[in-house]
């Protein structure tokens, strides 16, 4: 077996199938994340972006957003190619790549002083980002869609944010 082969048996197949990861592609995947969170860890230091409440806060709409737009997915609202980074791990590294984007574009803007908080730009392009994700699902599926769902996620995911806030 050629190492193409190996790539498409162990990593492509199970994402274009939407399957279950089999040990290797699960081991890739946990040192990419330790390594990712090192590097993040250490580029953050550098840049001076302290992880405390208020930046934590102000990631959850991004955390919300990779829910919601992995449902467009799950709803068939996307077709290939474009649907296969939405399936899990893809869509991991597609939020973060947004997530992480936006966050050094808003402090670069705050630099320059095009902006006063880059960590309220940051939170409000996440939020943006996640209720235009909610605005594709309402007018991409089907009539019987029931908005008091969005009752059940968002109220507990709001007093979660308020009691972590305190």
């Amino acid at each position: 077996m050629s190492l193409i082969d190996f790539i498409n048996r162990n990593f492509i197949e199970g994402i274009v199938n939407d399957t279950s990861y089999n040990h290797f592609d699960m081991i890739t995947y946990v040192i990419i994340l330790f390594a990712g969170v090192l590097a993040i860890t250490k580029l953050l230091n550098k840049l001076r972006i302290k992880v405390d409440e208020e930046f934590v806060i102000a990631t959850i709409p991004f955390i919300f957003m990779g829910s919601v737009y992995r449902v467009i997915e799950d709803a068939d609202i996307l077709k290939p190619p474009v649907k296969y980074f939405f399936i899990t791990p893809l869509i991991f590294f597609v939020i973060f790549a947004i997530c992480f984007g936006t966050l050094l574009v808003a402090r670069y803007l705050e630099k320059r002083k095009k902006i006063k908080n880059y960590i309220h730009t940051y939170a409000i392009t996440g939020l943006i980002l996640s209720l235009a994700g909610v605005v594709i699902l309402i007018f991409n599926t089907s009539s019987t869609w029931n908005p008091g769902i969005l009752v059940y996620a968002l109220v507990p995911a709001i007093a979660l944010t308020e009691i972590v806030k305190k």
